[in-house]
């Protein structure tokens, strides 16, 4: 279910002179399977792909968020998981990215006036006050690169 199946007519491929190459079935039928949704992936790929926007955007990937998930695997272990439990890692993910956040604006503090990252602690501090079940709520939105 969720893929199509394409095979070749065994009469045609038997006299077709790239038999060898395209196929080794001893029935001479040549068979592809596609994903349901692969020609309107592969139609969205190279639609974004082509256009000036993606071509200036693509490579500021690299800089901004692969930076961030490899600097996080690579200095907060992130490469194995060391609890047991879909909901424990994410939480402890969501602790580290959390503090790399509060990390990177605590250089910015350096940078700009101080007031502003005060003025957002003050607002995280009151968010979990008002959050005693849903701790992590707020975190969850807070994953970008900054």
């Amino acid at each position: 279910m969720g893929y199509k199946e394409y095979k070749s007519n065994p009469k045609e491929c038997k006299e077709c002179p790239f038999l060898e190459k395209c196929t080794q079935s001893k029935k001479h039928q040549k068979v592809i399977t596609r994903h349901v949704w692969e020609e309107y992936r592969e139609e969205v790929m190279d639609e974004i792909r082509h256009t000036p926007e993606w071509k200036e955007l693509y490579p500021k990937r690299k800089e901004s968020i692969e930076r961030v998930f490899g600097d996080c695997k690579e200095h907060h272990n992130l490469r194995y998981t060391r609890l047991r439990g879909l909901q424990k890692n994410q939480h402890q993910a969501l602790m580290i990215f959390a503090c790399h956040n509060l990390k990177r604006m605590a250089r910015w503090s350096w940078k700009t006036s101080s007031n502003t990252i005060h003025n957002w602690l003050k607002m995280i501090i009151s968010c979990f006050e008002t959050q005693k079940e849903k701790r992590y709520s707020f975190w969850s939105t807070t994953l970008s690169t900054i």
